[in-house]
């Protein structure tokens, strides 16, 4: 059976709480639902500033992926 991954663009409202993983760096960061009421949307990422104007990744490609 293929595992199907969700993934999320920097623009995109964050669903719900867990764990999200850049699919550049692989840097996973755990979002909590009371951090959820405060970014609703989700962001570049801190380390390789994928989602962002600059290299690797534009913000209209998908950079975080959905862990659980």
């Amino acid at each position: 059976m293929t595992k199907v991954w969700t993934l999320f663009k920097v623009t995109e409202k964050i669903p719900a709480a867990g764990k999200y993983k850049c699919l550049i760096c692989w840097l996973v960061v755990e979002i909590e639902q009371h951090f959820i009421d405060r970014w609703t949307t989700f962001f570049v990422c801190p380390i390789c500033k994928s989602g962002s104007e600059e290299w690797p990744v534009w913000p209209e490609k998908e950079v975080w992926q959905y862990m659980g």
